[in-house]
């Protein structure tokens, strides 16, 4: 079992100011509590228990119940920040997903004078095809998002990086387009290695 102290670094770790932590485990140990006795058994001051206590209410952390006159506060179930966290993930992801298809244009802007560019729109079957053949000869170097946003190496997908080169790719939609620049190759495949 964790230790007090591992449990507080644990909830740190996940994005709880120290003194959110120390006032949730508190809460989660006794179930349920005057602000009063948070306090005392938290050792904060009384006054910013009250602030804490109700910024862990607005997070859906803690619950506010009236009990014989008083105002008590119960520990939410810790399932509950989890679900949280798993959405504000999802949401990073798929707004990490947007910046990557977003940021050729935003560096092709950027990078237009700095280095030689040049952006190839393929259109049709054939077009596609053209794209594709150029992505198989590079399969060694290439690396890729799929529709899913899963990254691949050595396989072609939606977003591809190699050389270069950044090409997008949609068979549905029958279309392509190649950006070739070294600057925006470079940022890709930053992005690439760095998103986990």
């Amino acid at each position: 079992m964790l230790s007090k102290e591992q449990m507080l670094q644990a909830l740190t770790s996940l994005g709880f100011r120290p003194n959110e932590a120390q006032v949730y485990l508190t809460v989660l140990e006794l179930k349920e509590a005057l602000p009063g006795t948070v306090a005392r058994r938290s050792k904060l001051k009384r006054s910013t228990i009250y602030l804490l206590l109700e910024g862990l209410e607005q997070k859906g952390l803690l619950q506010k119940v009236r009990k014989n006159g008083n105002i008590v506060f119960k520990a939410g179930s810790p399932e509950s920040f989890i679900a949280q966290e798993q959405k504000k993930s999802e949401v990073l992801q798929s707004s990490l997903k947007a910046l990557s298809f977003s940021l050729p244009k935003l560096f092709a802007t950027y990078a237009a004078e700095l280095c030689p560019s040049e952006i190839t729109i393929f259109k049709g079957e054939k077009g596609v095809e053209k794209i594709l053949s150029e992505l198989g000869r590079d399969r060694k170097m290439l690396l890729s998002w799929d529709e899913n946003g899963k990254r691949q190496k050595g396989i072609i997908g939606v977003f591809n990086i190699y050389r270069d080169k950044v090409a997008i790719v949609s068979l549905k939609d029958e279309l392509g387009v190649l950006i070739q620049n070294e600057h925006i190759a470079k940022a890709q495949r930053a992005v690439f290695e760095n998103i986990g």
